[in-house]
């Protein structure tokens, strides 16, 4: 009689478990039924006290839905499988990982520990080629930026005095100093046509002039 009666309890308490379960699924009894090859009709009998539920039954539920059999025959330990899909699902969720996140996550997992050093080694190459190249990661250029890139470097004292022919020459521009330059090169081309009235008329003087004696 005592024996009866546990197993009567013991299915009751299956019929159970199978609700909760599909509870928390968040399926109704024609969707549960659909993952499992039965109709309606079928889940409603399983879950009801006393409903007959097949070891059949018991399999197919703990394999579509991965469900412990120790939780859903006595009720022990957790609800579902730890598989690779839910414990990645939990630690993408525990490290807030975007689609992007897991998928690299997850290729990076299928390779082998050789294949992702060498992953990991190129990435830090990368890495190191973009931080050497951004300019806040430099000693502050003495060049001045009109300088053609690829130059030689100059000197200190170099760069401050072409900065300043620069700077000379942009106030030129704007009217702030008068144009010397232009002024020096007038006063040049002075100076050289004089000289050059100079020597043509040394070279044309009476004095300078050979006289030839007819034969």
């Amino acid at each position: 009689m005592l024996k009866r009666r546990r197993k009567k309890l013991e299915k009751n308490f299956i019929n159970a478990q199978i609700k909760t379960l599909r509870k928390a699924l968040k399926l109704n009894q024609a969707a549960f039924g659909d993952r499992i090859g039965l109709k309606q009709g079928a889940i409603s009998k399983m879950e009801l006290d006393g409903g007959t539920v097949t070891d059949q039954n018991i399999k197919l539920i703990c394999e579509k839905f991965n469900v412990r059999r120790e939780w859903l025959t006595e009720g022990t330990g957790e609800m579902l499988q730890e598989t690779e899909d839910t414990l990645f699902a939990a630690f993408a969720e525990r490290n807030h990982l975007s689609p992007d996140d897991q998928n690299l996550a997850r290729y990076m997992l299928q390779l082998t520990s050789e294949e992702r050093q060498k992953v990991i080694t190129f990435i830090l190459g990368m890495a190191e080629s973009i931080r050497q190249g951004r300019p806040e990661t430099q000693p502050p250029a003495i060049v001045p930026a009109t300088v053609i890139p690829g130059a030689l470097p100059y000197s200190q004292q170099e760069a401050a005095e072409i900065a300043a022919v620069h700077e000379k020459y942009r106030a030129m521009r704007e009217g702030a100093v008068p144009n010397e330059a232009i002024m020096e090169r007038a006063q040049l081309h002075q100076e050289l046509d004089a000289a050059l009235d100079e020597k043509n008329t040394a070279t044309n003087s009476p004095s300078n002039v050979s006289s030839e004696k007819p034969a």
